[in-house]
């Protein structure tokens, strides 16, 4: 689970994410957010009834969307051994959340996503994300065009949803 340094997680958010994997057997959930400062516990009891479960071809098709699925890691519970034998690509100064999300993606059969907010996030126009335009922002364009490229091989059936995202015909 990561956490922003200027973000927090609900009191229970890894107790409802952890009940989630393993009553689901996955080993990603992916949890609701809220923007702003307010704090407060999100009820276990309905826990069950805001989640569903997706196979990988609909996680596939979610992230390159990129709309209700995106790819930061601030949101989500992975299972640690999906990142043996990957790493952040260091040279990426935006978009290596994606990167290394897509990798983890690929190897997984299903996840929980569920639309309690348990992540609390802010916006600061300081940081690359509140920035309408960066230099760094432009490094995304490489992870998508990486992305693009395993699409073609492995998931041609949605190349032209991952090409809009990347923004080429």
């Amino acid at each position: 689970l990561f956490v922003d340094a200027d973000d927090w997680i609900e009191p229970n958010a890894v107790e409802v994410m952890t009940q989630l994997a393993e009553k689901h057997n996955a080993r990603v959930v992916v949890c609701g957010n809220k923007i702003g400062d307010e704090c407060g516990s999100t009820c276990c009891d309905e826990v069950d009834e805001r989640c569903e479960i997706w196979e990988r071809d609909y996680v596939i098709k979610e992230f390159l969307r990129h709309t209700i699925f995106r790819g930061q890691l601030w949101n989500k519970l992975i299972q640690r051994e999906l990142f043996d034998g990957k790493a952040f690509n260091h040279k990426i100064g935006y978009g290596e959340d994606a990167d290394i999300l897509w990798k983890i993606l690929l190897g997984v059969d299903k996840i929980v996503w569920s639309n309690i907010p348990l992540y609390n996030y802010r916006i600061s126009v300081s940081s690359i994300s509140g920035q309408r335009f960066s230099a760094k922002k432009m490094h995304a364009l490489n992870v998508w065009q990486k992305i693009c490229a395993d699409v073609e091989i492995c998931y041609p059936q949605y190349i032209d949803i991952a090409k809009s995202r990347y923004g080429v015909e």
